[in-house]
């Protein structure tokens, strides 16, 4: 599993830096102003396009529950769960 940051990757600790991060800095500020968005272009990035429309709704609701966790967690927790989905493996 990887661990989500966003912002200065020198301010993770050093023993840490050599596990897998994936950097989210440049879709913190859409998520927070746009959730449905940044889910739209995860899933067009990641499956092709290919969610339902339902499928979205279900993410864009997961996110809105997830308000007590930093934006880059939530957007991680997203990425999980398509890359999770059947869509996503049939891509593959």
């Amino acid at each position: 599993m990887w661990h989500a940051f966003s912002g200065d990757f020198s301010e993770i600790e050093e023993d840490k830096r050599q596990q897998l991060w994936i950097d989210l800095t440049e879709y913190v500020p859409l998520a927070e102003s746009d959730p449905r968005q940044i889910i739209e272009q995860l899933n067009l990035i990641l499956t092709g396009d290919i969610l339902t429309t339902d499928a979205i709704d279900l993410l864009v609701d997961y996110y809105g529950e997830l308000e007590w966790a930093p934006t880059h967690e939530r957007i991680s927790n997203i990425i999980f769960l398509i890359m999770s989905s059947p869509q996503y493996s049939v891509i593959r």
